[in-house]
């Protein structure tokens, strides 16, 4: 999910299951929640979609890891989803 290949960021690859899409991207959000609080001693409450590679099938898993907002660039554009944008600042 950290480089362009078979899977485009962490959208789901074609014909991958959604219950296999989704085992991946919890294991691979764990691991990031993981090292991030052990390092900080915060787990991250945001995530950004790598390479602007949006994929909507991934919201409800993110909510479901203790990730309610998310954001992504697009064509010098920043989608906010779930967060007013007054908090960001």
């Amino acid at each position: 999910m950290h480089k362009i290949g078979l899977r485009q960021g962490c959208k789901r690859r074609p014909f991958e299951s959604l219950a296999g899409y989704g085992k991946a991207l919890k294991g691979d959000v764990g691991k990031l929640q993981d090292k991030l609080a052990a390092v900080t001693g915060t787990a991250p409450v945001i995530f950004s979609f790598p390479f602007g590679y949006l994929a909507k099938e991934a919201y409800p898993i993110l909510r479901e890891n203790g990730l309610p907002s998310f954001f992504n660039f697009a064509r010098n554009q920043t989608i906010l989803r779930g967060i007013p944008l007054a908090s960001c600042i």
